[in-house]
Parts: C-alpha cells; structure tokens; sequence
C-alpha cells in the first residue's frame, strides 16, 4: 500500500471510487472490491496529559496472550424458521483503493486474526446494515446527537475530572465534537467511532513507543502496556495486540497499533477482532485512542451456513473471488499456490450497503513489472488481498455479476 494510499485510510472512512483496474477473463465472473478501513484518524499534534485522572503506568507481568481472564461471550439466537436469502449486487468491501502491501515477508502482515489458527466454523452470523432513506449511500447515521453525547460524558468520565463542554455539534447530526480539560473527543454518527485526542502528549515508558517499526515484538509489548493502562477506557477484558506492518514505496514501514478483546469463544474472539478494535497513534508519546466498534448497531440476520476452508481454497484457485488487484497485470502467469497464505475469516460491508458478510481472506505474491522510480527493493516483495464469501452458494446470490469497478 502506498503512503498516500494509508494517509487517506488513516483519515478515517473514505469511500473514494475504486483506482484498481478491473478486467475479468471470459467466464470468470469477478467483481474488483476493496476492503473497509478499519484505520482511525491519524491525529497530529504534540501533547502532555494535563488534568487527568491518575491511570497508572502498570507493567503487565506477563503476555496478555497467556493470561486467563476473558471477557463476555457473545451469545447469538438460534435460528427461527427459514433464512432468508442474501441478494446483493455486490458482495465488494465498501472501501476504497487497490489493496496491496509491500513487505519483506508475508509473516508481518499477518496481524493476529483468531480465526487464522481456528476457522472450522460450520455457521457464522450475517448482519444488516441500518438503513436511512435519505442517505443512500454510505455513511449512514445509526447513532442521535444525545446518545453521542452520552457516549462521550462516559469516556470523559474515565479519563478526567475536568468539566465536559460541548464544541461542534454538526447541525444534521453527523458528529459531536467535545473538549474536557486538555482532551478532545469526537464521535460520528454513522461510524461508532469514538476519537480520543490529547492536546498534550501522553508520555510513554521509554521502552515503549507507537512509532513505525520492523521490531514486532516490542509493538506487542507496548500495546499491552496500553491495553493495562487504559482497560477501563477500552473496556477489555483481555486487550490482545494485532500489528500490522507493510512498507511504502520509498522503503519506509507503516505500522498498525491496534488491539481487540480475546476470548475462549473463537466466535467471540472473530467477531472483536473483525468489528470491536482499539487503536492507538503518536510515536514516543500517544497522541490519539480511537475506539472502533461496528457491532453494536448492526442488526443480526442470522447464523448462515458457511463453506469450509478447503473449499474456499479451491474456489480461489479456480478463480471464483473477489479482488481490487488487476489479474493480468499483477498475476501474469496465474496463481502459484505456493505463494498463497491465509490471513483469518474478514468481515466486510457489501458494496450496497446492505449487509456484512464473511470471508475468507488470501493474501497472494504479486509480480508485477516495476522498472525506474517504481522498482522495489532487494528483498522487498509485494502481495494482493483475494476474497472468498463464506456464506454458502445456497444462501448467497450476487446479481449483476459483469460488473467491474475501475
């Protein structure tokens, strides 16, 4: 991915047009999508933490990954009566760009999916998006302005004593905008995402820092000094890190600071790490917390059968997925199946906006021809995202199949 690319995804929800360039082969029908961004805002600024509350630098004794204590289970209904059928004109990612990434080995852009090790999954929910007749198009506001507000007291609460005063309420309800003391915080109304930004840097212990690195190990070590100092904040039980990282074209790494609730469920766990995740930005000191979290005003479908890994490998192969990468430009001479790696089960908004699916996600070698400014470096290798819908084919029906985003 390259740098402005992740620039435009840490901004926040951007729904740009595709920029992939789509062209399917004869009777191979595909549809080119792009994943959501699940990246906050990257907040600027410099700031020390003035009139907070005392949140201790506690030292986690030991991983968060070998602790015991999990958080709640989400338990869905058993089905009542028939499923009804899933229609969707594009089962797409409702997100923008060309999803590939750069890196000197796969293994650092694998970021903890918990399905990853366990995805013998036989059902997995299916959600629908809310609707709102006026939007017709993304962005489509599920919270008012007094549950925003009620949502931010509460945050401010956890953080400061200082007195919580409103500062930009949008006048059709798409944010609030509040300060208390030294704290800014924010909300949108269509994304349940709550920005949390320091005027004043929060210093960090020096062997910890959120700043771009190679070094995996100590980016799993801070964010589980972050999840210790702000559980009450992120409300987790068993903060669990998932980093990220790919380089941009000049070489640079571009690392990901994010954590989700684990549990001994691995429903549970798939569903926090796909729809309830925490990141955190700044470098040395901490500038910014955003709080993610698309599960809680989705509606539930239902649990749907879903297709094992096995055969959503052999629809991969065959061809049968989704993708933003342009095949013939990036995949010349096909698919290797050794250099296909399974990243976790994804979970990812039609491009209709109806509904959210699962999928199998697959990250592939690309090897496109760069020459002059565009060659990579020794070493560096490139890789495109491929989709398969989990659903099963007989609950699944995607119309108008020719179409290609470009």
């Amino acid at each position: 991915m390259k740098k402005n690319e992740r620039l435009l995804q840490q901004l926040g929800d951007v729904n740009d047009k595709f920029i992939a360039e789509a062209n399917p082969k004869p009777k191979k029908s595909r549809i080119k999508w792009a994943v959501i961004g699940a990246m906050g805002t990257a907040a600027a600024g410099v700031i020390i933490w003035q009139g907070v509350k005392n949140i201790p630098d506690k030292k986690p004794e030991k991983l968060v990954s070998e602790t015991k204590k999990y958080g709640e289970i989400i338990e869905f209904p058993e089905n009542t009566g028939e499923l009804e059928i899933i229609r969707t004109t594009d089962p797409g990612g409702g997100g923008m760009g060309f999803e590939g990434f750069m890196a000197y080995d796969v293994s650092t852009l694998l970021d903890g999916n918990p399905s990853r090790e366990n995805c013998e999954f036989t059902e997995l929910p299916v959600f629908i998006e809310p609707s709102n007749e006026i939007y017709s198009h993304g962005n489509l506001p599920v919270y008012t302005m007094d549950e925003m507000e009620e949502k931010l007291k509460d945050v401010a609460g956890l953080l400061t004593d200082e007195e919580f005063t409103p500062v930009d309420r949008h006048p059709n309800g798409d944010y609030y905008k509040a300060k208390a003391g030294n704290i800014e915080l924010s909300m949108y109304s269509y994304s349940s995402r709550i920005y949390i930004e320091f005027e004043n840097s929060v210093d960090l212990p020096p062997e910890y820092d959120i700043c771009n690195t190679t070094d995996k190990d100590h980016a799993e070590r801070s964010l589980e000094y972050l999840g210790e100092k702000y559980r009450d904040v992120i409300r987790m039980d068993n903060p669990t890190p998932t980093v990220f990282t790919d380089f941009d074209i000049y070489n640079e790494p571009l690392t990901t600071f994010a954590l989700y609730d684990n549990s001994e469920d691995p429903l549970t766990a798939l569903i926090n790490y796909n729809l309830r995740k925490v990141y955190f930005y700044g470098g040395r000191k901490l500038s910014t917390i955003s709080i993610y979290n698309n599960y809680d005003y989705k509606e539930f479908a239902g649990m749907y059968p879903v297709i094992s890994y096995d055969e959503a490998y052999e629809k991969l192969i065959s061809g049968d997925y989704y993708t933003t990468v342009w095949d013939e430009h990036y995949l010349p001479d096909g698919i290797n199946t050794d250099e296909i790696t399974f990243t976790g089960i994804s979970y990812n908004r039609t491009n209709d906006y109806k509904y959210t699916l699962p999928y199998y996600r697959f990250l592939i070698e690309l090897h496109p021809e760069r020459i002059g400014d565009m060659k990579l470096a020794d070493g560096m290798r490139e890789f495109g995202a491929y989709y398969v819908p989990a659903v099963s084919p007989d609950y699944l029906v995607i119309e108008n199949m020719d179409v290609a985003f470009n």
